[in-house]
């Protein structure tokens, strides 16, 4: 995976985020359908090294969970400006 905002060889936050992808594209799309979804605990990882999702130091398993209750995907609209 590129990391286009972080140079080789500084550090970036990352989290490992599984879903099932023959259900939903996406990880917010697999909450927001109340399917599987999961992630792990926030790593820090040193850019243009090369790691596997085996070797990511800190990197402990995780649960799969079911939708999130209250999840919801909205939409903004203009409605009026006022004075």
């Amino acid at each position: 995976m590129t990391l286009p905002t972080v140079a080789s060889g500084e550090t970036a936050v990352a989290q490992v985020r599984a879903w099932d992808t023959a259900v939903a594209v996406s990880y917010d799309e697999a909450r927001a359908l109340g399917q599987k979804f999961g992630g792990s605990e926030i790593l820090q990882v040193v850019a243009g090294t090369l790691q596997s999702a085996g070797s990511l130091t800190g990197l402990t398993s995780f649960n799969l969970q079911v939708g999130l209750p209250h999840f919801n995907v909205g939409t903004i609209e203009f409605q009026e400006r006022l004075p």
